[in-house]
């Protein structure tokens, strides 16, 4: 499901793994591309986590935290801003 908040387009996602709710703005930080436009993988059964991955330059997001997981930054970490994510109260069960 997709939203606008405080301005920003953002959207919300149901991780099965977890019965969880994620909810992130859409724009990347570090070159503002839709990230719907990229793959949104639910990897929570490895112990990864929800993973975005930017459209434009494969830039990994932790869809819960939205920390850069990887960016183009070699031997260091990440030096790609977070991505901005939101708490999600589900007050309806599932």
């Amino acid at each position: 499901m997709t939203f606008v908040y405080d301005g920003r387009d953002s959207c919300v996602l149901y991780s099965p793994a977890t019965g969880k709710w994620i909810s992130f703005a859409r724009s990347c930080p570090h070159a503002g591309i839709d990230l719907l436009s990229g793959d949104v993988e639910d990897l929570e059964d490895s112990g990864c986590g929800v993973i975005i991955s930017c459209p434009a330059h494969a830039y990994l997001f932790d869809a819960h935290s939205g920390s850069c997981l990887w960016d183009t930054t070699r031997g260091q970490p990440p030096a790609t801003p977070a991505l901005l994510t939101y708490d999600v109260e589900d007050r309806h069960g599932g």
